[in-house]
């Protein structure tokens, strides 16, 4: 395997990583922020429904 394929790997992971600390953290923010249980589901609605939605038809 070439370096190119390491350099992908790297930004893959590096993307990847950032994706799952976003995740709780936009939530957490939301929360902190607002003091509202409320507005933190709706964080993570938007969140899901946007991933299952535009995950689907994006491939």
């Amino acid at each position: 395997m070439g370096g190119r394929y390491w350099l992908l790997l790297g930004a893959f992971l590096a993307s990847s990583l950032g994706t799952w600390i976003h995740r709780p953290a936009l939530p957490l923010l939301v929360y902190d922020l607002t003091g509202s249980a409320l507005g933190t589901g709706l964080v993570y609605v938007t969140e899901t429904c946007r991933t299952c939605c535009w995950g689907c038809s994006a491939g």
